[in-house]
């Protein structure tokens, strides 16, 4: 598995029906990082068609070690070459490689939206003499083979085909990400100490942990005002009302700083990671569909060439699908910071009173969440 060939394809600003080969090179940088990254070879030779379908040999370094490299781990490092093949190419062509961070955790919770290079078989019989003439022939081309990598399918498919497949999947790639920070839980700490199956709290990415958690503070807050109001009554010269009048200025006070910081949290974690994930997810997918639409023409134009059955689908109705989506996240976040917003100006309300007497906003938030939850009669 040292020598291996992989397919791949990128936009072609030139005209995509043109099947000339252009030879390049390209220099591997910033691998260290890579498991196995060292045995990448410093400069990789590419064989690029005008339309954007490009052929590449990753030779890989030997090592003491004999162990061989799984796939996925060849892949890895196939995705790194192809991504600065794509980066070369033009800085549009980056929206279909996956970056750096993600290619070192392709493995994840959150999937890739990006397209992989395609590993070829063995019995391809490619070679460094014959790579321009497989790609100047649309025949020899699509007689190009591999095999899905993770797929329980095991026999052989056209290569240009299982790309193909990999555009499909964008659309799906973006609905995981929805889900995953919709539904993605909190694990109960005690169930790893007592070794027990996972039983999750809370969901991560919404508002309930933030408000339970103030709902539950304000509770206590309170408690521990009613019971401070009695002891001031005791020997108090005041009257009933003046002393419940400053306990309950002082409990609003402390109870809107709290609700300062919840609703900050609340910003950071519902605008500023879930809304945002999933829209950067739902912009990546889009433009991967329609690159992939582009891909679907050059697929059609090669596959008639060849005479062969012709792909005349495209990814119209899975685009439509995700704007709409991304509609939906856009009028969310919309809604959320009208709620947020007029919440965090009434609850700075306390803090800018203290920044107009030339208080440290810090030092007297800290002084407040202090004396808020100091216990009476101890």
């Amino acid at each position: 598995m040292a020598d291996c060939w992989f397919l791949d394809w990128t936009a072609s600003a030139s005209a995509p029906w043109s099947s000339a080969v252009i030879k390049g090179e390209i220099l591997v940088e910033d691998a260290d990082f890579l498991r196995n990254g060292d045995r990448l070879p410093k400069v990789v030779q590419y064989w690029r068609r005008i339309d954007g379908v490009f052929l590449y040999q990753l030779n890989l370094l030997d090592q003491d070690s004999d162990e061989d490299l799984s796939v996925s781990e060849m892949l890895k490092l196939a995705s790194l070459v192809s991504s600065l093949i794509k980066r070369k190419e033009g800085p549009q062509n980056g929206t279909i490689s996956a970056t750096l961070a993600e290619i070192e955790s392709r493995t994840g919770s959150f999937p890739t939206i990006s397209v992989s290079p395609i590993k070829l078989h063995s019995s391809c019989n490619l070679s460094v003499e014959n790579v321009a003439e497989h790609l100047e022939s649309e025949e020899k081309l699509l007689s190009l083979s591999a095999k899905p990598i993770g797929r329980r399918l095991k026999s052989l498919h056209p290569a240009l085909y299982l790309m193909r497949r990999q555009f499909a999947g964008a659309f799906d790639k973006a609905y995981q990400v929805k889900i995953l920070l919709k539904s993605q839980r909190v694990e109960n700490p005690l169930n790893r100490l007592s070794h027990k199956r996972p039983r999750y709290l809370f969901r991560k990415y919404t508002w309930h942990a933030p408000v339970c958690i103030y709902a539950t503070f304000v509770l206590v807050l309170s408690l521990i005002d009613i019971g401070r109001f009695l002891q001031r009554l005791n020997g108090a010269q005041a009257s009933v009302k003046d002393v419940a009048e400053q306990a309950f200025i002082e409990f609003v006070d402390k109870a809107l700083v709290l609700g300062f910081l919840v609703t900050f949290a609340l910003f950071v974690v519902v605008i500023l990671i879930r809304r945002a994930k999933t829209l950067k997810a739902i912009d990546r997918s889009l433009t991967v569909l329609q690159l992939g639409n582009i891909y679907c023409s050059v697929l059609t134009d090669i596959a008639k060439r060849a005479g062969k059955p012709q792909t005349d689908a495209d990814f119209s109705s899975a685009i439509e699908a995700l704007r709409d989506m991304k509609r939906i996240e856009v009028e969310k976040r919309a809604q959320n910071l009208a709620i947020m917003l007029p919440a965090a100006a009434i609850c700075w309300v306390p803090l800018a009173h203290y920044a107009n007497e030339n208080v440290k906003v810090l030092a007297r938030l800290g002084e407040i969440i202090k004396e808020a939850f100091t216990l009476p009669f101890v």
